[in-house]
């Protein structure tokens, strides 16, 4: 209420009481609620205040208006205690039943400010471009309830259009909701607001786009065979980072609230669109990221489970919803919020994909259509299944989504499916997918690697090191491998430190230098993890340092292996990977001492600056031979 009452001091250049005029007009506050009636800050429910966020967004639209409103526009306007408010700032809050034509048309000719006019199409226009609201022409009766019916057109200029109709007296709000967010909004997954035309009581807004069919009808159309794997791979990318820019690098933070296959609209190319934001919330850049919305909307099975319960809506609801539309785009099921039915009995959608990819049996519950076996698609349904858990802070943030974070990904499904079907499942599972469909990590039985390594014997044991507490064996595995080349391996504790040696795995599926380890597999045996790297080493930088009987280190090698260092130390920093650990003992060699690092630390709260110290000091125990540790 304080804002709703400076604003308007500011505005009229009054006291919010002035004894000196009549009695009935002291109360600036009484004389602007009886006057402007609904959808103000000085509404005398709480409830049906604008947020700040929205009032700046209304606020910063009207001055810039203003600007130019002083020597060109002139609009009628409303006294208040003898000074003009712009009659476009009441096109804000005007009286909902109402629904003029005039005030409508202030509204669209200002909402956008003097950097983006909606362009005003006469009604005819759009009776031509649908061909009279073809049969058609009609997309569909979508939308989450907002929207009457959505038509592809073409303007006379041969430009395809998407027009979509609304009653201009139901679903008022949500429709300006909607103009008042994309004329502030541009991506390339968003719709693009071109203009709008009024019609007796309906509004038409026009987007620029060229629809070719929504997503929902061509996943519901099983003769159809345009979505191939790398279609909806795209389409699921494009609806993320959408939702990216409308979470993290929009003008101001926005939560969807109706992500699902019917707002999801696709151009000949297949290239999607994400739309109807009638339901979206915005949130301000300091706000907190959860706010209490009793009215949603939303189709049933999209809806986060938060929502339902608690009215609590986040921009974890959007991603909820994103993962049941990764899920149904993959597995062709239009009803997610139904049960389904296995040999288990009748679980729900998410539950039926769960047992799926527990039970390895994934391949029986992708879209038959989708005529491909690629570990790519596994991976997709791993983050849809992180999306639509229940506890919204064990879901990713879309930011993770998009750029698919392998390290937070995995690590998360192996924590949660732990509960399911126990560890070493779960480390089969996460040595199988962290390499993607380009990195197949291969599994060894341990019998090969305990025969390799001669039952671990001290002869073959190169130190136990690293920031990990694992032990490195060398050993040859003696014509196992086609080209005999010679490997390393590394022993850890599954329930110890298991974090650094996930991280140091999904780092090394990604990354290719020839001063980096190669890691070609692994093998689990009771509590323990090996894994395998393509590297015949000899020795560890540290023993040969400081073994004062050593003379195999002239200046030439070791000038050769501060090099080799600094060269891999760009590359990683290149890649925005930290290594955090670099001491002489992670720093393995082969017996031309080409040196390969090992051992990453995973902790977010180094920089590349601290490789660089480590380095220094690395540089100046190699030259001296001095351990400073």
């Amino acid at each position: 209420m304080p804002l709703g009452v400076v604003l308007f001091e500011v505005l009229s250049g009054k006291q919010a009481v002035d004894s000196s005029l009549d009695e009935e007009h002291w109360g600036l506050v009484n004389w602007a609620q009886e006057s402007i009636r609904e959808d103000s800050c000085l509404h005398n429910n709480p409830k049906q205040r604008p947020t700040i966020a929205e009032v700046v967004a209304c606020l910063e639209s009207v001055l810039a208006l203003q600007e130019k409103a002083n020597y060109t526009l002139h609009p009628p306007g409303m006294k208040i205690f003898g000074n003009k408010v712009p009659m476009f700032l009441s096109s804000f809050i005007e009286d909902k039943s109402v629904g003029s034509k005039r005030s409508l048309d202030i509204y669209f000719g200002t909402i956008g400010g003097e950097n983006r006019i909606l362009r005003r199409f006469e009604f005819q226009t759009i009776i031509v471009a649908t061909e009279n609201f073809s049969e058609t022409n009609k997309i569909s009766a979508w939308g989450d309830g907002e929207i009457e019916a959505m038509y592809k057109g073409r303007l006379q200029n041969g430009q395809g259009v998407l027009i979509a109709r609304h009653d201009s007296n139901s679903y008022y709000q949500e429709y300006k909701n909607e103009v008042s967010l994309l004329v502030q909004l541009e991506h390339e997954n968003l719709l693009h607001l071109l203009g709008y035309s009024i019609g007796g009581t309906q509004v038409f807004l026009v987007y620029e786009f060229a629809v070719y069919a929504s997503l929902d009808r061509l996943i519901k159309d099983h003769e159809c065979t345009l979505l191939d794997w790398n279609k909806r791979n795209k389409i699921i990318l494009g609806v993320a980072r959408a939702l990216l820019y409308l979470h993290q690098h929009g003008p101001f933070r926005i939560i969807h609230c109706g992500v699902n296959p019917e707002n999801i609209l696709l151009d000949e190319s297949l290239d999607p669109k994400l739309s109807s934001f009638g339901f979206a919330r915005c949130l301000a850049i300091s706000e907190a990221d959860c706010i209490k919305e009793k009215s949603v909307g939303g189709i049933p099975g999209y809806i986060a489970p938060e929502v339902y319960q608690t009215y609590r809506l986040s921009t974890k609801a959007d991603v909820y919803s994103f993962g049941v539309l990764i899920l149904v785009t993959i597995t062709g099921c239009t009803v997610p919020n139904h049960y389904l039915y296995n040999s288990s009995g009748h679980m729900t959608f998410e539950e039926y994909v769960w047992t799926n990819w527990l039970d390895e049996t994934s391949s029986d519950i992708i879209d038959p259509r989708i005529d491909v076996d690629s570990s790519s698609i596994t991976r997709v349904i791993h983050i849809g299944l992180l999306c639509v858990q229940a506890d919204p802070a064990d879901r990713p943030t879309m930011e993770e989504c998009f750029t698919g974070s392998e390290i937070k990904e995995n690590v998360t499904l192996l924590k949660i499916a732990e509960e399911k079907v126990g560890r070493k499942r779960c480390l089969e599972l996460y040595f199988e997918t962290i390499g993607g469909e380009h990195k197949t990590l291969r599994r060894f039985e341990f019998g090969t690697i305990n025969v390799a390594t001669e039952k671990f014997s001290e002869n073959n044991k190169i130190s136990r090191w690293g920031s990990h507490d694992f032990i490195v064996y060398k050993f040859s595995f003696q014509g196992r491998l086609q080209n005999g080349q010679g490997v390393s391996i590394a022993r850890h504790n599954s329930g110890s430190r298991s974090q650094d040696y996930k991280n140091e795995v999904a780092l090394l599926v990604k990354l290719e230098h020839e001063n980096l380890l190669k890691l070609l597999g692994y093998s689990i045996e009771g509590t323990q993890v090996f894994l395998i790297d393509e590297f015949a080493v000899c020795e560890s930088l540290d023993h040969m340092l400081f073994d004062r009987g050593c003379t195999l280190l002239d200046w030439n090698k070791r000038e050769k292996i501060i090099l080799a260092v600094a060269r891999v130390l760009v590359y990683l920093h290149q890649h925005d990977v930290i290594h955090g650990n670099v001491t002489p003992g992670i720093i393995l060699l082969d017996e031309s001492f080409d040196p390969k690092l090992s051992d990453f630390r995973h902790d977010n709260q180094l920089s590349t600056k601290d490789d660089v110290y480590k380095f220094g000091v690395l540089i100046l125990e190699t030259m001296t031979g001095y351990n400073i540790h």
